[in-house]
């Protein structure tokens, strides 16, 4: 036990980063980045979000084909951004 704990000492003093910092990065879609550009309030609001809830908003904005679909699902996902609500919170117990 004594040898894992020094092997894992040795670890952190030598600065490896792990595997979890890795998906604290998200891709904000480019019709999403173009309303935040347009309304401050909504950025913001996006900002102040978890990371998964953030990924939740990328993710369903990204994941439609058409163009027409993404503007639909933007103007669907600003009012509950803007009320700092997640994608999913409706179906999450409380």
């Amino acid at each position: 036990m004594k040898a894992y704990i020094l092997e894992v000492i040795a670890i952190e003093q030598t600065g490896v980063k792990s595997k979890t910092s890795l998906k604290t990065t998200i891709t904000i879609p480019p019709e999403l980045q173009a309303a935040f550009d347009s309304n401050t309030s909504l950025k913001t609001a996006f900002e102040k979000l978890s990371i998964g809830k953030k990924r939740e908003y990328c993710q369903y904005i990204s994941e439609a084909k058409r163009a027409s679909t993404k503007i639909s699902r933007l103007e669907k996902i600003t009012p509950m951004i803007l009320a700092l609500k997640g994608l999913y919170d409706k179906y999450r117990k409380s």
